[in-house]
């Protein structure tokens, strides 16, 4: 009879510990892009801005990693443009940052 016992708490050990990790909720992923925007704000903004959307809309980052921002104010543009039209108020960012000046400014920013 003891053995029985020891194998039907055995049994229930294996179906408890089943059911809790059954049960856990998913691991989140962490989804980091690095994007090359190409001269950002400075070439055909208005007829780019779209695809923008359209991309971070369908890629789910949760880090962006902005090159070829041309400036504070390019960085501003894509924060406020894109990103927080995408998703209202859920993004923020890093001030921008020069990565090379010469022969034109090109930067960056991490959101």
């Amino acid at each position: 009879m003891g053995a029985r016992l020891a194998a039907r708490t055995r049994l229930g050990l294996f179906a408890v510990a089943l059911l809790v990790t059954c049960a856990a909720p998913p691991a989140h992923t962490l989804r980091i892009v690095t994007w090359n925007l190409f001269a950002y704000p400075g070439y055909n903004l208005a007829a780019r801005q779209p695809y923008f959307r359209t991309v971070m809309a369908n890629i789910h980052a949760d880090v962006l990693i902005a090159q070829e921002l041309n400036s504070q104010e390019g960085r501003d543009s894509l924060l406020n443009n894109v990103l927080n039209v995408v998703e209202p108020g859920q993004w923020a960012g890093s001030n921008f940052f020069t990565l090379q000046s010469s022969p034109t400014i090109e930067g960056g920013a991490i959101f």
